[in-house]
């Protein structure tokens, strides 16, 4: 499940364009200092809509946490899915973030 399942899913699939928001998860009671990945809500321009969560990754979410309505790019499918979006969260240039679909796309987009 590394980057070269998650390169070909994106190539049988290819990118669509979509609207993002990164939710940070919050675990009551959570003594680890790590955080969980958050989850990211993917809106299509068709109108479907897809819950996603981010994986443990140098590529990970948790930077661009609390971000609401970013443009970005999703492919891919199941277990092997990716989020690009156009700069990263300290540098500018694409920022991969590895994830994994929570639900199946919706019509009508994912809710906030």
């Amino acid at each position: 499940m590394g980057w070269w399942g998650r390169a070909r899913a994106v190539a049988a699939t290819g990118w669509r364009n979509a609207t993002v928001d990164i939710v940070r998860v919050f675990v009551p009671r959570h003594r680890s200092l790590r955080r969980p990945p958050p989850d990211i809500h993917v809106r299509y321009r068709e109108g479907t809509g897809i819950r996603l969560r981010a994986m443990s990754s140098t590529h990970g979410a948790n930077a661009l946490a609390d971000f609401t309505d970013r443009l970005a790019w999703a492919g891919g499918w199941a277990r092997h899915m990716v989020v690009l979006f156009p700069n990263g969260p300290r540098r500018p240039g694409p920022y991969a973030v590895p994830a994994y679909a929570l639900t199946r796309r919706t019509e009508g987009g994912d809710h906030r």
